[in-house]
């Protein structure tokens, strides 16, 4: 494991290990050795992105040599995302595929605060973002009526109250809605800011809707059905934290506060990594525990700056070292 002294030194050790890691295929993937990931790239270019215009302008701690790197890997990643945008406004988990899945809500994520950040304009930025928005509300899971015709007679039948019911996103549009798109298509839409239309806020009531419906028994959640074959499933400490990150808006909702306390009873410190950067995350979000996590996220670097087994684990910890310094990129305002 890597001793540093400071949390500074644990920025520019993490910092310099993504940009050196940058580009081994395109942009980066999950463990240098294979293709090129939107997810991570979106994760990993969103800590750099704010290391630049929030920490760098307020702090000095990384060398100017650094932040024009920074600069060239940002520019490359937002064409790569341009580049990779299929027709129908999503991305594909991996380039080299054709089908949209959840990974668009990632990398909508990115651009969305690389236009706020960056204060651009930029035409084609901003085309990107609303085919991407788009392709969100058009790709929600549909439960039993898939069909025009069939909601119309469920409206006639039954009034509009009928066509409210709970519904999130699926990994992709093959398949079931899972609480984990659901999660991050909401964070999608509503980071930087909830500046989307009413149409969107019915979405979002909706998808808030299937998540507290499908709760566990023991007070978190598990990655879909709270409930199967008449068999109670227990709730995923990992999971319980996407939740928590995308409802915070329902803080106080009694199944929310239920679930902030079975995930920090979950989380210590022989838990995973990535539990414990989500501690940090969600901790400044609702001031719950006071235990200071970054602390013991920072005993978890390893020598080469990464975090984790991966670059999906070492970009969200650094997002979480970011919430230390004010700079908590989930956060909704």
């Amino acid at each position: 494991m890597f001793k540093t002294n400071s949390n500074d030194e644990s920025f520019v050790h993490l910092a310099s290990y993504l940009i050196n890691s940058f580009g081994h295929y395109k942009v980066w993937s999950y463990n240098n050795t294979c293709q090129s990931s939107v997810e991570v790239a979106s994760l990993a270019s969103l800590f750099l992105l704010t290391c630049k215009y929030k920490i760098y302008t307020n702090r000095k701690i990384f060398k100017v040599a650094m932040i024009s790197e920074i600069d060239s890997i940002i520019e490359k990643t937002t064409d790569f995302f341009i580049d990779n945008q299929h027709g129908d406004g999503g991305w594909s988990i991996t380039n080299n595929t054709i089908h949209s899945d959840w990974s668009t809500s990632r990398a909508c994520l990115f651009l969305r605060y690389f236009s706020e950040l960056a204060k651009t304009n930029d035409y084609l930025i901003n085309k990107s973002i609303s085919k991407a928005i788009y392709f969100l509300a058009a790709s929600r899971y549909e439960k039993l009526y898939p069909t025009s015709a069939l909601r119309l007679l469920l409206l006639i039948g039954s009034g509009e109250s009928s066509l409210r019911y709970g519904r999130g996103w699926p990994w992709d549009l093959n398949c079931y809605h899972w609480i984990e798109p659901t999660t991050y298509n909401l964070l999608a839409l509503q980071l930087p800011k909830n500046n989307l239309n009413g149409y969107f806020h019915k979405i979002i009531k909706q998808a808030n809707r299937y998540i507290l419906d499908n709760s566990c028994y023991d007070g978190g959640w598990k990655f879909g059905n709270s409930e199967v074959l008449n068999t109670k499933l227990r709730s995923i400490t990992s999971v319980t934290g996407e939740v928590l990150l995308a409802l915070q808006k329902l803080d106080y909702h009694p199944k929310v506060k239920l679930a902030l306390n079975y995930f920090f009873d979950n989380v210590n410190e022989d838990s995973t990594v990535t539990e414990i950067a989500l501690a940090q995350i969600i901790n400044d979000i609702y001031k719950h525990n006071q235990k200071n996590w970054v602390s013991l996220l920072t005993t978890k670097q390893n020598t080469d700056g990464s975090f984790g087994l991966n670059n999906y684990v070492a970009s969200l910890c650094g997002l979480s070292l970011l919430s230390t310094l004010g700079c908590n990129v989930f956060k909704m305002g």
